[in-house]
């Protein structure tokens, strides 16, 4: 007996059914691949303007010709290591951050360096970081101290490590000068008391004198000159008084 139907398929080919898919995942490709063409071709992903942050509008200026990135390149074609190596020959600079923002911003921040001293090198004023070590030159240096008779790196170093060590137990704009010489170093603060310290110990050294300082102005005598770098008496003070008033 044959079964009405038998001869009829329980389903049609699959074959037919798979192509729309493929053909819907082809037209989803094509039209991000034409979207992208559009954006590339036009101004979405092209930087309009350079974000430097962290200058003054004057350094500002300089940076972008350091950072050499014209307007209108597209954002994922920046090559930032190479940006980096460049913005790392902008004078005074400590710390460089580089970071892309998406569509069309390039954020550049840019960390300057802190001048701790003056130095009279060669016959220049320039400006010492924390590390002794020049980085600008500039000639409105009146509220800093000034170190004289520097002659190489070393000296900066040692004299720039006496300016933190004032800093440390008086306030920094009570430091005038640093002077450097064959037996290490001496301060003089604004008040025209100089402080010879030597090589070593400088903070220590220079508390003992603070504490020497206070007692004498509370006794109401005036000192000039305190000899604090005595290495067999660590603990010796030699003051050299002035005349009052």
């Amino acid at each position: 007996m044959t079964r009405l139907g038998s001869d009829i398929p329980s389903s049609p080919p699959s074959s037919g059914f798979r192509v729309a898919p493929f053909l819907l995942a082809a037209l989803c490709c094509a039209l991000i691949a034409w979207t992208a063409s559009l954006a590339a071709e036009g101004d979405l992903f092209r930087i309009q303007k350079l974000d430097i942050r962290g200058l003054s509008p004057a350094e500002v200026e300089v940076a972008k010709v350091y950072a050499a990135v014209p307007v209108g390149t597209l954002l994922y074609q920046v090559d930032v290591d190479a940006l980096r190596r460049r913005l790392q020959y902008l004078p005074g600079i400590t710390q460089i951050e580089i970071k892309r923002e998406l569509p069309n911003r390039l954020i550049i921040e840019l960390l300057p360096d802190q001048a701790r001293a003056a130095a009279l090198v060669q016959g220049r004023r320039v400006l010492l970081n924390r590390q002794g070590l020049a980085f600008s030159m500039d000639e409105k240096t009146q509220d800093l101290p000034l170190i004289v008779g520097a002659e190489s790196g070393a000296d900066l170093r040692l004299a720039v490590h006496a300016v933190s060590a004032f800093a440390a137990v008086r306030e920094p704009d009570e430091l005038a000068m640093v002077q450097v010489g064959p037996l290490g170093v001496s301060v003089w603060d604004r008040a025209g008391v100089e402080h010879r310290l030597g090589k070593r110990r400088l903070r220590e050294r220079l508390d003992r004198g603070r504490r020497v300082l206070k007692e004498a102005s509370r006794r109401g005598v005036q000192i000039d000159r305190l000899l604090l770098d005595d290495e067999g008496h660590p603990n010796r003070v030699v003051a050299r008084f002035g005349r009052p008033g």
